[in-house]
């Protein structure tokens, strides 16, 4: 009897902190994007290209990207920030479950700044 019961409980156990060893092996990705003067931009769009994962900066142009457990397992991946007048700059590393912090300083383009194109119908 003392065995069914033990045998029970570490299955329920085990079952239990599954959850929580999935949850380990998600990689977050965080960091910051700022200009080549060093201020946040914010709203610059953070992608990680071959998972289809992104986000986008916020006022003090920080940014933290969840890549789920089972996409997450030592890929190489390009991380590349964006944000319109500004070159893209991109960062390839191999993605590990846990945090990893990468930071991005983009350079002016003002031809890119030419590309803007306002419409308007009233």
């Amino acid at each position: 009897m003392n065995r069914k019961l033990l045998s029970l409980m570490s299955a329920l156990v085990g079952v239990a902190l599954l959850p929580l060893a999935a949850y380990a092996q998600q990689a977050t990705i965080t960091g910051s994007v700022k200009s080549e003067t060093g201020d946040p931009l914010a709203y610059a769009t953070v992608v990680v290209e071959r998972l289809n994962a992104g986000a986008q900066t916020n006022n003090g142009g920080v940014f933290t990207i969840v890549v789920p457990g089972a996409r997450a397992e030592g890929q190489t991946v390009t991380l590349t920030a964006k944000l319109v007048g500004y070159r893209p700059r991109s960062q390839t590393f191999v993605l590990t479950p846990g945090t990893v912090t990468k930071n991005f300083a983009l350079d002016k383009n003002p031809l890119l700044l030419g590309e803007v194109v306002v419409t308007g119908s009233g």
